[in-house]
């Protein structure tokens, strides 16, 4: 499985290529997700011809060029969710969370998306939705090291253990009845 990090830190765009999954490090301590694209050649294209445009802070084009791929893919949760990266670097708090909704509308167990939702959740300040995303990610994923990350800071901050944080409304195996990980 090919494996891209890409991330925005205060020095720029990281991007690190890998066979398997990216160890928490490369992303420098930002805290930021990889995205498993599970080898497919273009979508790896594509998305770092995205991040190089947002790297040279060339937006208009990047989003032409996501656009052009989330209707060329449009059954793929990967072109939502890097645009809902790049709207949460942008501070489009509410344009994150609706991209990243699309992506999980494609695959309501793409745990990324559901980290992205609880940055964007946080950063508007909305911590226990944050809550919510962070555990909906480790349920679709329960080795997101990130949403581990998030989801910790997130209690230490709010003076609470991380098991304090309940998250209401789930069967007993902690998913909806539409199978997402939340909701």
């Amino acid at each position: 499985m090919i494996t891209l990090l890409f991330a925005f830190g205060v020095s720029g765009w990281i991007r690190s290529e890998n066979q398997g999954e990216a160890p928490a490090s490369l992303a420098g301590g930002l805290g930021l997700p990889t995205i498993s694209l599970q080898g497919r050649e273009g979508d790896r294209q594509t998305m770092s011809e995205i991040a190089d445009l947002a790297h040279q802070k060339r937006n208009s084009e990047a989003d032409k060029k996501l656009k052009v791929w989330m209707k060329k893919d449009a059954k793929s949760p990967v072109p939502f969710v890097l645009a809902g990266t790049l709207a949460y670097e942008r501070k489009q708090y509410k344009r994150c969370l609706s991209y990243c909704e699309k992506a999980l509308s494609r695959d309501p167990q793409f745990a990324d998306a559901y980290y992205w939702r609880g940055k964007a959740f946080e950063a508007l300040g909305k911590p226990m939705e944050a809550v919510n995303e962070y555990r909906a990610a480790l349920l679709s994923k329960p080795d997101h090291a990130q949403a581990k990350a998030s989801l910790s800071a997130l209690a230490s901050s709010l003076g609470v253990n991380e098991e304090d944080l309940g998250v209401g409304g789930h069967s007993s195996d902690g998913r909806s009845s539409d199978g997402r990980a939340h909701r």
